[in-house]
């Protein structure tokens, strides 16, 4: 008699189980060490970005006189200074504050003025703090990755990993909502959104930054747009077709 009792059958049933279980388990665990890893990391640059970022302003205000107005700078303090007079004006003849002498208006007006000159010169200052913190993290983040690339391209391909284990609807509901987040019809709104963000952090003045806005938004986000379907046609309809066709009947629709 060679063949397997069954109680050997269901021992080794029973064992197969229990290592399917344990890899697993292990497969469960390196994911959560991999992104507590990745949490470390992010909190440290995020500390240790403002704790640079802190220095350096502490820094810059030792030192005003490396930060003059620029002539943007003094055209936009003048236009507030006037419109503030007007306004000012404007209620003492309506009756709306108590009128004031020719020498209480221009104190005043100093008093405004100075203000505005103090504040111009601290954003100077936080968006030259700015740029050298971004600088300074961006080069060490870079050396990190290009330094630890093998670890880097393990990361990345852990987000594939997870991505390939979900349901096919939610892979097509996932990319279907970021590439309309990203280029899809209304993401201009939030391209011009995250661009006037790094104009006010940076400081950039100009009347360039307007046109660089709308070359960007007009070009980039199609650019990207087209390396999404390519991405799509030609490696997501062989990793995962049943996903393709899905979003192939909402584009459809």
């Amino acid at each position: 008699f060679n063949g397997k009792s069954k109680e050997q059958k269901e021992k080794e049933t029973y064992d197969r189980k229990v290592v399917r279980q344990a890899a697993a388990e292990l497969k469960r665990r390196a994911r959560v060490k991999k992104w507590k890893v990745f949490g470390a990391i992010v909190i440290g640059i995020w500390m240790s970005s403002n704790f640079l970022n802190h220095v350096l302003m502490a820094l810059f205000q030792s030192m005003p006189h490396l930060f003059p107005l620029s002539n943007y700078d003094l055209n936009h303090i003048a236009m507030s200074v006037a419109d503030t007079e007007k306004q000012m004006k404007y209620d003492s003849i309506m009756g709306l504050a108590p009128a004031l002498s020719d020498d209480a208006l221009k104190t005043k007006l100093q008093e405004i003025g100075h203000h505005m000159e103090h504040h111009e010169i601290h954003h100077s200052m936080q968006a030259a703090a700015n740029s050298i913190t971004d600088l300074i993290m961006g080069t060490v983040m870079g050396l990190g990755i290009v330094a630890n690339k093998k670890a880097v391209w393990g990361f990345l391909g852990g987000f594939g990993s997870t991505f390939m284990s979900l349901s096919n609807t939610m892979q097509a509901f996932t990319l279907l909502l970021v590439s309309d987040i990203v280029v899809g019809y209304h993401s201009s709104d939030g391209w011009h959104t995250l661009l006037h963000m790094y104009q006010h952090k940076y400081g950039i003045h100009g009347a360039w930054f307007g046109s660089f806005a709308d070359l960007f938004i007009a070009t980039v986000p199609v650019l990207m747009d087209v390396a999404f379907k390519f991405w799509v046609f030609r490696e997501l309809r062989r990793l995962a077709p049943s996903t393709q066709v899905i979003l192939s009947e909402i584009d459809r629709h």
